[in-house]
């Protein structure tokens, strides 16, 4: 069975699919979910991040506090 966590209504991506999202490599995706830079949930040992977690990462990327 797939995962749902790629359709159009997922609500969490796997940690792999965050890195492929930002084009990070795996060292450094998983880097910045263990220092919080990349917010995570933790289901048992599988983490996962919320994807209003990743649209508000990208829409404040640039901008520069004030």
């Amino acid at each position: 069975m797939q995962p749902i966590e790629n359709g159009p209504e997922a609500l969490v991506y796997s940690v792999e699919t965050t890195r492929r999202l930002l084009c990070l490599s795996r060292a450094h995706a998983y880097a910045m979910c263990k220092s919080g830079a990349i917010p995570t949930l933790r289901f048992g040992r599988v983490l996962r991040v919320p994807v209003a977690a990743v649209n508000r990462m990208l829409e404040s990327a640039g901008q520069r506090d004030s």
